[in-house]
């Protein structure tokens, strides 16, 4: 059985209980009995009868008229099983709540410090700031994800991530929430570089896409292919091959060559593309 005949604000998401960041919250009266009927009222304005057959007699109250953000008061008077509830319950019972839809400021991040590499290579991050005086506490993030929180006092806060986060770089923010559960927008991202990030190393290009191949006459046989991904470092030329023979090194803006040939005999050719690094693959071979 409930606590009998007493009302809580049901869900608060704050570290205030009796605020609601809601214009409509629900009030749940705990009954003392069964098929419990209660007169209600907000602020001495009656707003109905509410009735529960539940067995402990519990009834959810969800205000369906948006209540101004201010100190409210909540009366509840119970009609059945039990006429004004337990013996010497007071007549109408009250519960004083809140509503508070209105976020806080942003906060701001005044630093953002680095200890480590620890043992395993990983960096810890001590992130402070300032936030408005009605921030109750302050959450930190990279990106989407949450990376520690801290309570603020007297507009000044000071957060540490846990788990350490390796080497690499990171956009954090913060945001700031007040004891009703309402949550700021992020704050401006603070920038850092953990450890030595290595940018990425040249390659050779890829295969060059072969994009057709023609016949115009019996002995000229034109090849013409499109630029591969380049590695990371400019492509220089192109190199051409006849049946597994170098026949030509071309220009990195030539996408297209005219080999002559003697006789009708089949012959086989690939592209391949050159950087700095050293030659790519060879593209797929084509038989004309």
């Amino acid at each position: 059985m409930g606590t009998l005949n007493t009302a809580i604000l049901l869900n608060p998401w704050g570290s205030d209980p009796n605020a609601a960041n809601s214009a409509h919250p629900t009030i749940r009266i705990f009954g003392d009995g069964g098929n419990a009927t209660y007169q209600v009222t907000v602020d001495g304005v009656d707003i109905g009868q509410f009735h529960t057959s539940d067995i402990v007699g519990d009834v959810d109250v969800y205000m369906t008229s948006p209540l101004t953000d201010a100190n409210h008061v909540f009366g509840f008077d119970e009609l059945s099983p039990h006429l004004h509830g337990p013996a010497g319950f007071p007549t109408p019972a009250s519960y004083a709540f809140k509503v508070d839809t209105l976020p806080p400021a942003p906060p701001v991040i005044t630093s953002v410090t680095a200890s480590g590499p620890d043992t395993s290579g990983k960096y810890t991050l001590t992130m402070r700031g300032t936030a408005d005086v009605s921030t109750r506490s302050i959450r930190c993030f990279n990106g989407a994800a949450g990376i520690g929180g801290a309570t603020v006092t007297a507009g000044q806060w000071q957060a540490v991530n846990y788990p350490p986060l390796s080497p690499g770089t990171y956009n954090i923010t913060a945001a700031a929430y007040d004891t009703a559960g309402n949550a700021s927008a992020r704050s401006v991202a603070w920038p850092i570089t953990l450890g030595t990030v290595v940018p990425p190393q040249p390659t050779v290009p890829g295969v060059p896409p072969a994009t057709g191949v023609s016949i115009v006459s019996a002995r000229d046989i034109t090849l013409s292919w499109t630029a591969p991904a380049d590695g990371g470092s400019p492509i220089t030329g192109y190199v051409i091959r006849r049946d597994g023979v170098v026949i030509v090194n071309a220009g990195p803006t030539v996408r297209s060559y005219v080999d002559t040939v003697v006789g009708v005999a089949l012959h086989t050719y690939t592209v391949s593309a050159v950087n700095a690094v050293g030659e790519g693959p060879q593209s797929p071979a084509v038989t004309v």
